[in-house]
């Protein structure tokens, strides 16, 4: 009975990690070589990044790109790893 307590905790805290660390569904996620802080260049960064993943990315502007036909908005998310910190883009889609 314990076993499958823990492996369902386990479970659980797995998909609450993803789902934290922007995994959810529909979701674009980019994790970009280096960290921007200038807003122009960090639009430009995932723009290009997009293209190279074969997508048609245009940016309308505010945080909002318009990827493959589909509005989306971009975040920021800095994630601790270690000594370093890890610029994460997330794009989630519009309704």
């Amino acid at each position: 009975m314990e076993i499958i307590l823990l492996l369902v905790l386990i479970v659980l805290g797995y998909i609450g990690y993803r789902w934290l660390m922007g995994r959810r569904k529909e979701e674009i996620v980019l994790e970009l070589d280096d960290r921007y802080k200038d807003p122009a260049k960090y639009v430009e960064a995932v723009q290009h990044t997009l293209t190279e993943e074969g997508r048609t990315v245009e940016y309308k502007g505010n945080g909002k790109f318009l990827i493959d036909g589909r509005t989306y908005t971009m975040m920021e998310h800095n994630v601790s790893m270690g000594p370093s910190v890890v610029q994460r883009t997330i794009l989630q889609p519009e309704e």
